[in-house]
């Protein structure tokens, strides 16, 4: 009954295919996907620098896990040696110290809590550190995580 007086075309702000009048002109493919797709490239070539980054996933007992009674508990090692935990003005703090620009780091579990900071001290601002975190549940980090390079 209505055939040739509507046409579907798709609405990026609600995602979805709307009816519009035949003479409305759509908005053809966008540039910005491919420039998407570049920046993609880039970060994903940005980590595949990272020396093992994308290993398989270490065993359990190689893993940071936090726990109830301390802020912090480490096992494994870091590029640069362990980690330290010390209390600075009251806060635990875990401080990570690497002489590596590309670190990757693999957590069970990483949450801070609102009594904790996390500190990684890298070379400079140009070092990127990759977390990755093996816990199907989201991180939960109410204290402090500060990093002087890249964080991701």
């Amino acid at each position: 009954m209505n055939h040739g007086i509507y046409r579907l075309v798709f609405n990026v702000e609600r995602n979805a295919w709307v009816a519009v009048a035949e003479c409305v002109r759509g908005r053809g493919k966008k540039s910005a996907r491919k420039r998407v797709a570049a920046v993609v490239l880039g970060v994903a070539a940005s980590f595949a620098a990272l020396d093992g980054a994308w290993a398989a996933r270490p065993v359990a007992a190689q893993l940071p896990v936090p726990s109830a009674a301390r802020p912090f508990v480490f096992a494994g090692s870091v590029n640069g040696g362990q980690p330290t935990t010390a209390m600075i003005n009251g806060i635990n703090t875990m401080t990570v110290t690497t002489q590596s620009r590309t670190l990757g780091l693999n957590f069970d579990s990483f949450d801070v809590g609102s009594d904790a900071a996390f500190v990684l001290k890298q070379p400079d601002a140009l070092s990127r550190a990759l977390f990755r975190i093996w816990d199907s549940n989201p991180s939960q980090i109410y204290g402090k995580v500060t990093a002087n390079g890249q964080l991701y």
